[in-house]
């Protein structure tokens, strides 16, 4: 299943390679998301609600980003990293990657505190900047823990522009 996600990711970030350069008056965004945490395994299922600030400083192509997730099992995840919005007419592609801490509560025991986090978004940008979409996610502790299980989530977010 990794393996199958990795490739799906892959090939977005490939395809995404070829779309039109980035809007350069894009804002920073609120961004808000609600989903499925654990979306593999279906006795690990929790809901998602996060919230993350997209900043619109750009250094080459890469953007910084932050933000917090919490489960409905009391999972807590605070993370920042890096993402590129690509742009191709109204829609937005946003590959993302990140590190943070995580706390398991009665959630997915992901194996250790530090966690990566690597995503594809594909949203729809509105006239005034506001964007609706969807995303799918990876988390996982590379080689930290004794254990990987890793987890996947699929979200419907909506990024708020601050300052347009």
């Amino acid at each position: 299943m990794r393996k199958g996600i990795g490739a799906v990711l892959a090939l977005a970030l490939a395809g995404v390679a070829s779309v039109p350069a980035q809007a350069a008056d894009d804002p920073a965004y609120l961004t808000f998301s609600a989903g499925a945490f654990g979306v593999r395994k279906s006795d690990t299922l929790a809901a998602e609600f996060l919230v993350q600030y997209r900043s619109n400083y750009q250094l080459w192509f890469l953007k910084p980003h932050a933000g917090a997730m919490v489960t409905s099992d009391g999972s807590l995840y605070g993370f920042a990293g890096l993402l590129s919005d690509f742009h191709w007419g109204n829609v937005v592609f946003t590959p993302s990657t990140a590190i943070g801490g995580y706390y398991a509560g009665d959630g997915i025991d992901l194996g250790h505190a530090a966690e990566f986090r690597s995503g594809l978004e594909v949203a729809y940008q509105f006239e005034n900047k506001a964007r609706i979409g969807v995303g799918i996610y990876h988390m996982s502790n590379l080689v930290f823990g004794d254990q990987n299980p890793g987890s996947e989530s699929v979200t419907i977010t909506y990024s708020y522009p601050l300052g347009f």
